[in-house]
């Protein structure tokens, strides 16, 4: 059975529209896929301020939590000037620690300058006072001589040396050598060595100097060394007449020369 014309008339506008629809359909698609897509990452950097979500990895993720920023947000020369401020920083605590270390040495060397200073004038005038602190050197001359010699009837003169170190001069003495029948004239001084190896005393040395008869010297000879307490002026002779001598039990253990 064959269709009539009025069929045909029919059916070809519908098959247009169709042919339309499907052309449409074929250009449209690819926008709208890729709007979607457009649409999706737009989403992630909203949540992310910027970066899609779907690449943030879980090394990433911690790095955000610990430090607020992505690990886009530091480039390598933003790493290095970090670096480079923290070296500034620590730098800055080296001067710091320099300058206080400089300060102290500039303190230590004015009160060196101005001890000198007081030696050096004394030295000038030649002559200090036999003090009664048994602490201080002044102190420790004046326990040996009021205990030791005082008694005997010595008088003394208080003098510096070359050096500025203070010594006393006693009254003249004499002595006869062996061999001989006449007296020669001594000059007797008192003459600071030193603090003992515990800290605790001053160690003063008798010397006895033994005289030509023109005055010159003719020998030298250690009498004594007395240890004198800081803590309470106490006077420990060590029966020393030598520098090789170790002295006496008492003055070992009171000066800890041992």
């Amino acid at each position: 059975m064959k269709p009539d014309k009025n069929s045909y008339g029919a059916i070809v506008p519908v098959m247009a529209a169709a042919l339309l629809i499907a052309f449409v359909l074929v250009i449209w698609s690819p926008f709208a896929v890729s709007g979607m897509l457009s649409s999706r990452q737009a989403a992630g950097e909203d949540a992310r301020g910027g970066a899609p979500t779907e690449n943030v990895g879980t090394e990433e993720t911690a790095a955000i939590a610990q430090t607020g920023e992505t690990a886009e947000s530091l480039t390598p020369q933003e790493e290095a000037r970090a670096a480079q401020r923290a070296r500034e920083r620590e730098q800055g605590w080296l001067r710091v620690e320099q300058k206080q270390e400089e300060e102290h040495e500039r303190q230590l060397q004015e009160e060196r300058r101005a001890q000198q200073a007081a030696m050096e004038e004394a030295a000038e005038n030649n002559t200090w006072e036999l003090g009664e602190d048994p602490s201080a050197v002044e102190g420790a001359f004046g326990a040996v001589f009021r205990e030791i010699f005082e008694p005997i009837g010595d008088t003394c003169e208080s003098y510096f040396d070359a050096k500025g170190n203070p010594y006393l001069v006693l009254s003249p003495g004499s002595v006869v050598l062996d061999g001989e029948t006449e007296p020669r004239n001594t000059i007797r001084t008192l003459v600071y060595d030193r603090v003992s190896k515990n800290g605790e005393c001053h160690l003063i040395v008798f010397y006895e100097e033994i005289l030509n008869e023109d005055g010159t010297e003719y020998t030298t000879a250690i009498r004594n060394t007395y240890a004198v307490k800081m803590s309470d002026g106490s006077v420990i002779p060590s029966d020393k007449h030598a520098w090789a001598d170790v002295g006496n039990p008492a003055y070992r253990e009171a000066a800890g020369e041992n």
